[in-house]
């Protein structure tokens, strides 16, 4: 009984961790999920840097963050990936707060 009762709180201990997840979509493979810890402040550029994506594979997707507001509805946060690396603008290299998540979808080729 001791032994289970620690197990579930080191559970639940690492689920209180404040995190957020990145879900990548490829064209042909299933969505993966990941979910990271945050440990330090990071911005969308960091997230990326951690998965080893390469600027080139991010530049055939789409990017965006769902926040969930205080209350009202969710927030969809738009990146522009060719403004960031390629213009230096830094307006929606957002820093990603506890329980965001970050979208990366491939584009169809056209």
């Amino acid at each position: 009984m001791f032994v289970t009762f620690q197990i579930i709180a080191l559970i639940l201990a690492a689920d209180a961790a404040p995190s957020y997840t990145v879900h990548v979509r490829e064209l042909t493979a299933p969505e993966k999920v990941v979910r990271v810890q945050l440990t330090s402040s990071v911005a969308i550029t960091d997230a990326v840097e951690a998965l080893k994506r390469s600027p080139h594979d991010l530049a055939g997707m789409d990017l965006w963050i769902v926040r969930r507001a205080a209350s009202g509805p969710r927030q969809v946060l738009r990146v522009d990936w060719a403004a960031i690396t390629e213009q230096g603008q830094c307006s929606t290299n957002y820093v990603i707060l506890a329980g965001d998540r970050l979208f990366l979808q491939a584009r169809p080729a056209k």
